[in-house]
């Protein structure tokens, strides 16, 4: 039986200094052997293979990945144990006043998203969200749940993510058997020089491409690179800036980067 829960595990230590945090010009927070041994290996164990993923979400940087809108995601969750107790544990009304607690104040403000409760739609995607959100001094938030792999040559573009995301969290898959450090498979965050483009700050999320893609690596610095690496967390909040990118990778063609995507919506 899985024993996690966000209020006992070292994100709980986050305001004690303890961890890698910075809070600007958006909060990334990442953190090192973050789930007990024995979970981590029981759901490493269990991490959906690449042949899981029939029509997978559509990406151009050939990231495989699949989420909770997928009833192919629901019944491999609701059929294996501790993925099923793991996933529970966090999309749980006790997750979200943990979070809120935490976060709320660095989280800025907006049309959808105010500074109000949290109630949790718990059943989002199971019943297609038949809550009723009439409570205007509520936030109604969901968790969604993705399994990804990204091989040889995978990449993903730098960009800010979709409007009414409100955090995102990353546990980190590696294969204990490789050594990653050999690999540059991290996730590489951006602050915006003084004087870029006004087109760089937005509350929507585009891939950048071409001369705008250009503009933006010559108009922005990294400040954070998370290195992919075993048992590791990664969470940040999302801006009209918070820019990140998994580079094009370099890996041999019998090994993928797995990570699962905790992303919090409003």
């Amino acid at each position: 039986m899985s024993n996690f829960k966000f209020k006992n595990s070292k994100l709980s230590e986050l305001s004690l200094g303890k961890h890698n945090l910075i809070k600007e010009p958006f909060l990334v927070c990442s953190i090192d052997d973050f789930l007990d041994n024995k979970l981590y290996k029981e759901l490493f164990d269990t991490f959906p293979d690449r042949d899981f993923f029939v029509n997978p979400n559509p990406d151009k940087g050939g990231k495989i990945a699949l989420d909770g809108r997928s009833y192919r995601v629901q019944q491999y969750i609701e059929s294996n144990s501790a993925w099923k107790e793991f996933t529970e544990s966090i999309n749980s009304n006790e997750s979200s006043e943990f979070l809120k607690k935490l976060l709320d104040s660095h989280i800025p403000k907006r049309d959808i998203f105010q500074n109000r409760r949290w109630i949790t739609d718990l059943n989002f995607y199971k019943t297609k969200s038949e809550m009723a959100h009439d409570d205007i001094e509520a936030n109604y938030i969901r968790y969604s749940f993705e399994f990804s792999h990204m091989g040889n040559g995978a990449y993903i573009p730098p960009h800010t993510d979709s409007k009414n995301k409100v955090v995102s969290m990353i546990f980190y898959f590696a294969d204990p058997e490789i050594d990653w450090s050999k690999y540059s498979c991290g996730t590489s965050f951006f602050k915006l020089n003084e004087g870029a483009r006004s087109e760089f700050k937005s509350w929507d999320s585009v891939h950048l491409e071409s001369q705008m893609l250009k503009d933006f690596y010559d108009q922005s610095t990294v400040f954070h690179r998370s290195e992919f690496k075993l048992n590791k967390f990664l969470l940040f909040i999302k801006t009209d800036i918070s820019w990140h990118e998994v580079k094009p990778m370099q890996l041999p063609e019998n090994i993928t980067r797995k990570a699962f995507i905790v992303n919090v919506f409003c």
